[in-house]
């Protein structure tokens, strides 16, 4: 029903070129029943997405483009499974990147995101395998302890200079990690293409994957695959730090041409509202000083999550980051949570 999708008192932005064709924007509770994505008339795929309205001409599973959705930084790929599912039960056929939360540990520090664009690269191609005639299931994706291992000691980059360098253009080629490794192949010849929704730093990794610049000597030319692209609570602006060297080189091109990117942030925390917002606030390039006027969703600043630019802006008021937290490290977003705060 539409009464399930109901959130319009979240939205209001003057910042949509868009707006007059949403009906409406939907962010999650805690529990999970409703997760993203925008509804109302918004070309995702073939056809318009019409989920709020229940109507008996809906598009059939088998004509819609594949939802991959990308975990955020140390965030586990179990934890976007509810999402997922969400997306499913209204029609989509929907498969989260295989990354579980330790996976991050290679690229910790600024250090190259090729651990995580390998396992994006592996689900994009695999959606777009997929026997329409069939079930979606995306198989297993092998990565081993040793492989982990092997990753930690070579991924280029970060504080520690891994390779030689913290910049990505001197990143040395790394040999990939993982049986699964799909090779830069060419665009596979289907007609459907894929819909990316990514999470907080899967964001801006997403970017790179779009991109056909050379990244750690590859080129993803993952534009040429996706459709859309959906970030949620990027930091895509750029600040200090060797952290940030990635999200440089991403900022170096807008929106790919023939990929429709949507920037969306949320509001609701202040920067002087608990230490651990103030913190991720300045991480992300603003003066201490000046942190504690910033709005956002409790991890990024709601200026960096649209500096996107030739993206297309949703603001989302009254959600948070992420869909848990360490009590331990952020007790605040961590009870708001508990007591019923959306999220993305």
């Amino acid at each position: 029903t539409s009464e399930s999708f109901m959130t319009g008192s979240m939205l209001r932005s003057k910042v949509l070129p868009w707006e007059q064709s949403m009906h409406t924007a939907c962010a999650c509770s805690r529990k999970g029943r409703r997760l993203l994505p925008a509804v109302g008339q918004l070309q995702w795929g073939h056809a318009s997405l019409r989920m709020a309205e229940g109507s008996a001409g809906e598009v059939r599973v088998a004509e819609r483009d594949v939802i991959v959705i990308i975990p955020g930084f140390l965030m586990d790929c179990n934890d976007f499974e509810p999402m997922a599912r969400h997306f499913r039960e209204d029609g989509w056929p929907a498969a989260v990147v295989p990354m579980r939360w330790w996976e991050w540990i290679p690229c910790l520090g600024g250090r190259s995101a090729r651990p995580v664009l390998e396992r994006i690269d592996y689900t994009v191609r695999k959606a777009l395998e997929w026997d329409r005639s069939e079930e979606f299931v995306l198989p297993p994706y092998s990565y081993t302890p040793v492989d982990l291992i092997s990753d930690f000691l070579t991924n280029p980059g970060g504080m520690l200079k891994v390779g030689g360098s913290s910049s990505p253009d001197e990143f040395p080629p790394v040999e990939p990690r993982g049986k699964d490794f799909v090779g830069d192949t060419p665009a596979l010849p289907s007609a459907s293409k894929v819909i990316l929704v990514a999470h907080s730093a899967a964001g801006w990794i997403s970017r790179i994957f779009l991109s056909h610049r050379p990244y750690g000597g590859r080129a993803y030319r993952g534009s040429r695959l996706v459709r859309t692209l959906i970030t949620l609570g990027t930091p895509h602006g750029d600040s200090d730090g060797v952290a940030f060297e990635n999200v440089k080189w991403a900022n170096r091109e807008s929106a790919p041409q023939g990929v429709r990117c949507v920037a969306v942030g949320g509001t609701g925390t202040l920067g002087s509202s608990n230490d651990f917002t103030r913190n991720a606030y300045t991480f992300c390039g603003f003066p201490a000083d000046k942190v504690v006027e910033l709005d956002g969703d409790g991890v990024t600043p709601l200026q960096s999550s649209l500096s996107f630019e030739g993206s297309e802006k949703l603001v989302l008021e009254e959600t948070t980051h992420a869909p848990s937290y360490p009590a331990a490290i952020a007790p605040e977003l961590h009870r708001e949570l508990k007591e019923g705060k959306r999220w993305y």
